[in-house]
């Protein structure tokens, strides 16, 4: 009998047949490391990959049925059923994964090592090495002169097609290094049309990358460089560098490889593309295209305070202008990332430069909530009333988003709490519809006019009447909101509330006297 639970895992593990030993390791070490669960299909089929043979894929080495992959990995193993669609649920597929934690700790312990069942201990670098590998070559299968399906049809025929063609980046990033034989079977892959092509086919790492920019795709298709820089594979990138690869090949969401790789936030990977290779110049840190226009703002945008590090070294140019945020400084302050805007402050980025979707760089940290990013602009001497397209000051956009923080803090450094936007509104118009509670009591104690009116008449009691907030509406009309002020159309607050049918917000009306016969326009 075993002993305790170790010597059990032993035992089973040394009761394998010595002729299937190799498929259990591989087996189990998808089992230990798979990016996500996976379906029995999807697992058997590895069997059929030989990573170092032509073709890579051999059809005659598949089990006839995948649950025949139960019976080799004995008791370490279970399978469940997984369930989606609707609250009932529809069966798309039978899940197979480690019977308990338990095993997994086994194989990946040090005590293994010291057990009969030794030549099964499984190191977390190499398994992700493996299983890169096995991808890999799975997808070079569709670069072969052979006959099989479009990729795109291929998963009934290939189930672990999808899986390979999503996660081999994944699996070598994790594997902490770039093995030689990994190094090799990319190569193979980006030099390879036929497979370079099945595998964009197949998942396009382009297009889920970049938000907004998924219904029409990439005007051109982007280069291999362009692929590799992306997922952030250091060896291969300079490989092709090296073998005439050219960083200004336009192509692909981000338009250049140095965006793309700037984006997923790769500074290594930035480094040797602005290096260059071998009678090949380096990428230009100021090419505009793409999703981000540049990458100094791919990289602000993301957070990726690295990559903006190695970029102004390379002297990118701090203040260029383009894409959503039209500044690298906006880019960052829309993102809350107040290291990054310390770095491009201290580079010489205009801490007032207008354009873009925020129009001021104080504005987007504002309407984020960005403290610390707010603080930063204001001790670098940013315009504190600085306005959108709209009229509407840092102040109206924080109390907007109840951000009472930066609300409180705009009003610590001098912010006008009555500046009116282009319809008359004022930051208490923002944010008592909104039921900012705290951002309303902020606002009223710096002194906001609580009966001031918009270009239509309207107070911030009339907008809030409209909304399901009470207990705004009561602390107006406790700081001296005028119940009885109409607007051009003749409406009292009253009005408001009754269109909306806010019950609670009525009561509370003619609570404080508003008078229910009022008449307005058209003699409502």
């Amino acid at each position: 009998m075993p002993k305790d639970l170790d010597d059990t895992y032993a035992q089973i593990l040394c009761r394998i047949d010595e002729d299937r030993s190799d498929t259990v390791i591989t087996i189990l070490k998808w089992l230990a490391y798979s990016a996500r669960p996976l379906q029995i299909e999807e697992l058997a089929d590895i069997v059929t990959v030989k990573v170092d043979s032509t073709p890579r894929i051999d059809l005659e080495a598949r089990f006839l049925e995948p649950r025949d992959l139960l019976t080799i990995c004995s008791s370490l193993v279970t399978t469940n059923l997984e369930l989606k669609g609707s609250a009932i649920g529809q069966m798309v597929g039978e899940q197979i994964k480690l019977a308990h934690l338990s095993v997994r700790d086994y194989l990946t312990s040090k005590r293994i090592l010291s057990s009969k069942a030794f030549t099964y201990s499984i190191q977390e670098m190499r398994a992700h090495d493996t299983i890169a590998q096995i991808c890999l070559a799975y997808l070079l299968q569709f670069g072969e002169d052979n006959e099989l399906p479009e990729p795109e049809v291929s998963q009934p025929h290939f189930p672990l097609s999808k899986y390979a063609a999503k996660y081999w980046p994944y699996h070598i990033n994790a594997s902490g290094t770039e093995s030689e034989e990994v190094v090799r079977l990319c190569m193979e892959l980006f030099t390879n049309t036929k497979a370079f092509e099945a595998w964009i086919n197949i998942y396009d790492t382009d297009m889920v990358s970049s938000e907004g920019q998924m219904a029409d795709g990439p005007p051109f298709r982007a280069s291999p460089l362009y692929y590799v820089s992306q997922v952030g594979l250091k060896k291969p990138v300079q490989l092709l560098l090296d073998n005439g690869a050219r960083c200004s090949q336009y192509g692909g969401i981000y338009g250049y490889a140095l965006q793309a790789a700037a984006a997923a936030g790769h500074h290594t990977t930035c480094q040797i593309l602005l290096e260059g290779g071998r009678e090949n110049i380096g990428a230009d840190p100021d090419a505009q295209g793409g999703a981000a226009n540049n990458a100094l703002n791919a990289a602000c945008q993301e957070g990726h305070l690295g990559v903006v590090k190695i970029l102004l070294q390379k002297k990118a140019n701090v203040n260029i202008t383009g894409g959503t945020f039209a500044n690298p400084l906006q880019a960052a302050s829309a993102g809350g990332f107040y290291q990054i805007v310390e770095v491009l402050i201290g580079a010489g980025a205009n801490v007032d430069r207008v354009g873009g979707h925020y129009r001021t760089s104080l504005i987007a940290a504002s309407y984020g909530g960005h403290e610390k990013v707010v603080e930063v602009l204001l001790a670098n001497g940013a315009e504190i009333e600085s306005t959108d397209t709209s009229g509407r000051t840092p102040l109206s956009q924080a109390a907007s988003e109840g951000r009472t923080n930066v609300v409180r803090l705009l009003l610590k450094n001098g912010a006008d709490v009555n500046h009116e936007d282009n319809d008359g509104w004022g930051p208490l118009d923002e944010a008592s519809p909104g039921g900012h509670y705290d951002c309303v009591v902020a606002l009223l104690e710096a002194g906001a006019a609580v009966n001031a009116v918009d270009k239509e008449g309207n107070t911030a009691l009339h907008f809030t009447a409209a909304q399901p907030h009470p207990k705004v509406v009561r602390l107006l009309l406790d700081n001296g909101a005028d119940i009885h002020l109409a607007n051009s159309r003749r409406e009292q607050v009253i009005y408001s509330a009754a269109w909306a049918g806010r019950y609670a917000n009525l009561q509370i009306l003619l609570e404080f006297g508003a008078n229910v016969n009022a008449l307005a326009d058209y003699m409502w």
